[in-house]
């Protein structure tokens, strides 16, 4: 008889499921954190190595092409292909139309990105008003 009161006064059967209930919305939370970091690290990563090859390119050609503008805005598309170009904008400076471009000078190329965040829960924390984070990059080369 005192087993069996003693086996219905310490019955735990529910007692995961109240855990796992109280667990379960932070371990997610924590998952598509760590998922939404990854995309947006990916999103710069890519964003700095376009960057980067569109000045690099740039610095090759400008001094004998005048129309190299058009070249390094293919070379940075190519280069940032796995991102929404929709959302890319790029400026270069001197642009196409500068009066001189000389060896020497400084070329910019300067990317400005609106990621879209994959999870509403985090783009409510991270993002702005329309579930959008903003990343840039800059690189600054000598014109060869």
């Amino acid at each position: 008889m005192l087993d069996q009161m003693n086996r219905i006064l310490h019955r735990e059967r529910g007692q995961a499921l109240v855990e796992l209930a109280f667990v379960l919305p932070v371990l997610l939370l924590l998952v598509f954190g760590i998922i939404e970091f990854g995309s947006i690290f990916h999103a710069q990563l890519t964003l700095n190595n376009a960057s980067r090859e569109g000045a690099r390119h740039g610095v090759l050609i400008a001094a004998n092409n005048e129309e190299f503008e058009d070249e390094v805005r293919e070379v940075i598309i190519d280069r940032s292909s796995s991102l929404n170009n929709e959302n890319l904008v790029i400026n270069l400076t001197p642009d196409s139309e500068a009066d001189e471009i000389r060896r020497g000078d400084d070329m910019e190329v300067k990317l400005e990105y609106q990621k879209k965040l994959l999870t509403p829960i985090i783009s409510t924390i991270i993002s702005n008003s329309d579930g959008h984070i903003s990343l840039s990059s800059r690189t600054v080369m000598r014109i060869e």
